[in-house]
């Protein structure tokens, strides 16, 4: 069912691979609340924009249902997202906010459960990226 809602977003993060990549499969249990409001078509275009920013953190993709849950109401305000992404500290912004927010209101008893995320994804998820072939 995922597949179907998904083909229209599937060229801006398939052009942006590999720096998308490790975020993947850290986002996958957050689809249903990123399809929910159609909040992934609004996401979408700022994926470039957070990357190009020098964006790497992995906590907010293994805490979106956190941030979704604060602030998934502001995706909603047309022009809020365009402003939000615009500021240079936007990166930085969501990372503390991906991992200083409260979580028992969102995950409940399982609030203590935290997908491991060190910084490093390991640089051979991509066997073609050329840092990996240089590394070997």
């Amino acid at each position: 069912a995922f597949a179907e809602q998904l083909l229209p977003y599937l060229e801006v993060y398939v052009s942006q691979l590999d720096k998308v990549g490790p975020h993947l499969p850290l986002l996958r249990p957050h689809l249903p609340l990123l399809l929910k409001h159609n909040r992934i078509k609004i996401l979408s275009p700022h994926v470039g924009v957070l990357f190009s920013k020098g964006y790497k953190d992995l906590s907010a993709s293994a805490n979106m249902d956190i941030l979704l849950f604060y602030f998934g109401w502001a995706l909603r305000i047309p022009f809020v997202p365009r402003l939000f992404f615009s500021f240079p500290g936007s990166p930085g912004m969501v990372s503390v906010l991906a991992n200083k927010l409260p979580k028992r209101l969102v995950r409940g008893r399982c609030s203590d459960v935290t997908c491991y995320v060190d910084g490093d994804y390991g640089g051979g998820w991509n066997k073609l990226s050329k840092e990996y072939e240089a590394g070997k």
